[in-house]
């Protein structure tokens, strides 16, 4: 027989020594073919795993890579500052009440408290996932006694009594298993796992910079609902008095009675609106107490007026928000995570390999545990594979490929919707930075123009009615222009949380943290 490098193309070598033409199949065009089953995997386990493993073939799993997106080189939207400088919020304001209330927040509220729980809760699930890197090892002691009867045996002797045994057994030992990972199908599980910790811790960043703005936004309603108290106040002081000296005109016969009736009719107007004001400062006080981690028993003060409005706006550029945000640096990890369960599912259509082994002893007496007479051991390896799962597995291929390219669509997604906050944020500072300039210009003419129509009224120029529309008109511009200030401080809070806010203080964080433990 010659040897099986000098047989001709389409034949191989037959177990027994015959030869024998074998299954071949074209290769290229122009060249001879070739066998499908090499001589050397002509034995029925080789050929078995070949069948495994050629079976198991699937394309390449997606990439995660940056988004490919037009991202430009500045803002379109106009900034008043320095675009490389960072936009320092919380020192611009310089309030200090209101960092201490935001250091207070990270460490008590109950909502932060749970998300840090829930981030401890998935990095255990990481320590599961790569606990599969490493064999599991067991410990056993087993005791057993057991009774038995033998009924019906005709054994001389013992007339009607009951046959019986008592045996005892003690085992003891040590097993242990192990998968091999061959195809990297517990690393790549490690690894999704892994990345779903730190996509978490990242999201808790993401969640107490998001209670901060909470906290700012619930401060700025609670300064603006006290001076809106404190501006009805002096609005009912105002028409108490419009009222008093209407009343002394009629009751001394020089005013008419319809004066009286307007001014009486517009202070308790007045005296509404100081109730709805007191309302709302009441509610915006209890709010700020529940995010504080406090009782909501309405008792939390507030400052008399609006810190200073920062005035230094600066963004950066928009390709540093990608690692500025923490809500897209964690998209990026969960893309990752997603790759990494990609190659699980295809590492799923290979065959598992598991060793495993266990080693002890056995005997009727606890004594002879020790003996290495009594040892007992085993050594056993698996390899399996579903030879037929009616396409499941592949399915589950697609499927989580499907799901990773999804990740990676949300990605790219998120990163647009975060240039969009922030040039939205960049638009509104100027276009509430105008407003809040004529407001100003509008409340000072109301104020002027009251000023003249009581003159002219107590000079009997001109009628009462002037003088109520001239006070209604300024008082509603002072409303206005407070609402106003109350906006363009949360313009400027929105554009920090857009651009991924600023590194906390070091008593804040070391609140968060003791909130993680």
């Amino acid at each position: 027989m010659r040897p099986a490098a000098e047989l001709p193309w389409g034949q191989c070598l037959h177990p027994r020594g015959n030869s024998r033409p074998g299954p071949t199949r074209p290769v290229a065009v122009g060249l001879p073919s070739i066998p499908l089953i090499s001589p050397h995997f002509k034995s029925l386990p080789a050929q078995f795993g070949l069948g495994l493993l050629f079976s198991a073939c699937v394309g390449p799993a997606p990439q995660v890579s940056r988004p490919n997106l037009p991202l430009p080189a500045t803002w379109s939207a106009p900034m008043s500052a320095d675009p490389e400088a960072p936009f320092q919020f919380l020192a611009q304001l310089g309030d200090s009440r209101l960092d201490d209330l935001i250091v207070e927040a990270l460490g008590h509220n109950q909502s932060l408290l749970a998300a840090a729980q829930r981030v401890e809760a998935v990095a255990a699930q990481g320590v599961i996932a790569r606990a599969g890197l490493y064999p599991s090892v067991l410990a056993g002691l087993d005791f057993q006694r057991n009774r038995r009867n033998y009924i019906g045996l005709p054994i001389p002797g013992i007339g009607d009594s009951v046959l019986t045994s008592t045996t005892s057994s003690w085992n003891s030992g040590l097993s242990a298993s192990w998968e091999v990972d061959l195809w990297g199908r517990v690393r790549a599980g490690a690894r999704a796992a892994d990345a779903d910790s730190r996509a978490a811790r990242i999201e808790l960043e993401g969640a107490r910079l998001s209670l901060a703005g909470q906290v700012c936004r619930a401060w700025f309603a609670l300064l603006e609902a006290n001076q809106q108290v404190r501006l009805a106040e002096q609005t009912l002081a105002s028409w108490q008095r419009s009222e008093h000296w209407a009343r002394s005109r009629f009751e001394a016969g020089v005013g008419p009675a319809l004066d009286l009736r307007l001014t009486a009719a517009n202070t308790a107007r007045a005296r509404a609106s100081l109730l709805e004001v007191e309302q709302a400062k009441d509610l915006a006080a209890r709010a700020m107490e529940v995010l504080l981690g406090r009782y909501p028993a309405g008792e939390l003060s507030a400052a008399d007026t609006f810190p200073e409005i920062p005035q230094t706006l600066s963004a950066g550029i928009p390709a540093a928000l990608l690692g500025r945000r923490p809500d897209l640096q964690a998209a990026r990890i969960r893309a990752e995570a997603a790759a990494a369960r990609s190659q699980l599912a295809r590492a799923d259509l290979y065959p598992r390999l598991s060793l495993s082994a266990s080693g002890g002893a056995s005997s009727d007496e606890s004594g002879d545990l020790t003996d290495s007479d009594f040892g007992i051991w085993s050594l056993a390896t698996n390899l399996a594979r579903p030879v037929f799962d009616a396409g499941s597995l592949r399915a589950g291929v697609r499927a989580q490929d499907a799901q990773t390219r999804a990740v990676l669509a949300e990605w790219a997604g998120l990163v647009l919707r975060a240039c969009g906050e922030v040039e939205s944020a960049l638009v509104r500072c100027s276009f509430v930075d105008a407003r809040l300039v004529a407001l100003q210009q509008m409340s000072e003419e109301f104020l002027e123009a009251e000023r003249l129509a009581q003159e002219q009224y107590v000079s009997g120029l001109v009628g009462i009615v002037i003088v109520l529309d001239a006070r209604r008109g300024r008082l509603a511009a002072d409303a206005e222009l407070l609402h106003a200030r109350r906006a363009a401080l949360e313009t400027r809070l929105d554009l920090w949380l857009a651009l991924g806010g600023e590194e906390p203080s070091g008593e804040a964080e070391a609140s968060g943290e003791e909130s993680d433990r």
